[in-house]
This record gives C-alpha cells, sequence and structure tokens, in this order.
C-alpha cells in the first residue's frame, strides 16, 4: 500500500468516526465547537493526533484588527485550524495513532483505532470545559502551543478581549525593541503596527465617547445635595 493510498483509507475512516461524535473534517483536521471554543484534532502524520482549544474570538479579534477578509466572505471554520491566518491553539493532549507498518491495518483496524481516540478526545474536551467555562476569560498557557508561536498573538488577543490593552502594547514595544516583527506584513508595517493602530482608534473612540469626569463628579454632587434637602424637608 503507497503512502498515498493509505492516507485515503485513514481519511476515510477518521471522517466515519468523527461523524458519529459530533466532529467535522477538512484534510487531515477534524474540529467542533463547544462553549466558545473550538476544538481541533490535527492529524498530519499516521503516528500521532493532537488535540488543541482556542476561544472563536481569537481569530474574529484578529481578523478584524488586520482586515485580512474585510472584502472576503466570511472563511469558513476549518481554516481556524492550522491555518497561516489563524492565531495558534493551545494543545490539550496527545494520542497515539498506527505506530506499526501502515501496511498492516484493515479498514476496520482504522475505524477502530479512531474511535478510540474520538472517545479520548471526547473525555479531555469534557476536563478542558470544566476547568475553563468562560471562553472570554481563558487565557491561554504559552507552554503548551505546538505551533510557532514567536508572536504571541493568542496571549495578545486574550488581553484585547479583556480591555488590557496596555499590556498588550507592552509585549509589542517589547518584541520590537528586540528587531522582532510579526509574521503578517504589509507593505507599510506588520500584524504588530495593526495591533497597535486599533488599540489607537480604540482609545479615541472611548474617551470621545465617555463624558468628562471632572462635570460627570460635579452633576452627580449636586443632585446629591438636592437629595439631602428633600429628605430634611
Amino acid at each position: 500500500m503507497t503512502k498515498k493510498d493509505f492516507r485515503k483509507l485513514d481519511d476515510a475512516a477518521r471522517k466515519n468516526v468523527a461523524k458519529k461524535y459530533g466532529w467535522r473534517q477538512s484534510s487531515y483536521l477534524d474540529w467542533k465547537v463547544e462553549e466558545g471554543y473550538i476544538f481541533i484534532l490535527c492529524h498530519c502524520e499516521p503516528k500521532d493526533a493532537w488535540l488543541e482549544v482556542k476561544p472563536l474570538y481569537f481569530d474574529d479579534l484578529w481578523w478584524e484588527i488586520t482586515g485580512i477578509f474585510k472584502n472576503e466572505k466570511k472563511p469558513p471554520m476549518s481554516l481556524r485550524g492550522n491555518g497561516v491566518d489563524a492565531v495558534s491553539a493551545q494543545m490539550i493532549a496527545t494520542y497515539d495513532a498506527f505506530v506499526n507498518d501502515t501496511n498492516s491495518y484493515t479498514a476496520e483496524d482504522l475505524e477502530g483505532i479512531w474511535d478510540g481516540i474520538f472517545k479520548k478526545a471526547a473525555v479531555d474536551v469534557l476536563q478542558f470545559l470544566k476547568e475553563n467555562p468562560d471562553a472570554n476569560t481563558f487565557f491561554p498557557d504559552e507552554s503548551k502551543v505546538r505551533a510557532f508561536n514567536y508572536d504571541r498573538l493568542d496571549y495578545i488577543m486574550a488581553l484585547l478581549h479583556n480591555n488590557r490593552e496596555e499590556e498588550a502594547v507592552a509585549i509589542i514595544m517589547e518584541a520590537k525593541s528586540k528587531g522582532h516583527k510579526c509574521y503578517l506584513r504589509f507593505p507599510n508595517g506588520d500584524g504588530y503596527d495593526a495591533i497597535l493602530e486599533w488599540c489607537k482608534k480604540r482609545k479615541e473612540s472611548t474617551e470621545k465617547c465617555s463624558p468628562d469626569t471632572t462635570t460627570r463628579n460635579s452633576f452627580i454632587d449636586k443632585i446629591g445635595n438636592k437629595l439631602v434637602k428633600i429628605f430634611k424637608k
């Protein structure tokens, strides 16, 4: 059996079992959405598979900041996997797959192995959700990010989502001081510059919408004095 033939047999078996457990498949990825997270099961090589997770808003926010898909249709959910324009995900677990000679497996063997993997993944997903029930307050453990994560975009997206722009900007400025540039490049800058510009506009917008603190406090004092006079009567 050639490597190509085994891949076809493997993909078919994985697809059949994935449906049973509520996962959807795209190439070497299987994914499902639960409680604001996307869980991704990656299978690039026959020997293993690994389970990753990230909040859905990671990519939504990153794409909003960079405008990557501004003039296009909403990207498919599978692009949030290991796509070049996707933010890295945190790894939860790894699973052994086909450790023997690929020629020794039948279609039934493959489905049996995938059934075991998806059962383990189901347990790991439930455990993760138990420990991290709110996707909005989740912060990634950067030591568990399998993909290249030199840009720290996952952590930066979490900071921005939780209104901690100053910390995000500090991370970017430190990286820039060391000569590091974000992987995403534009003719007039990179992804870091896009984030800084987004933070600047957000701050300006917030300042315009917020009433003057001194005026607001003066107004509250006046109301308070009036209430005191009313109750004295």
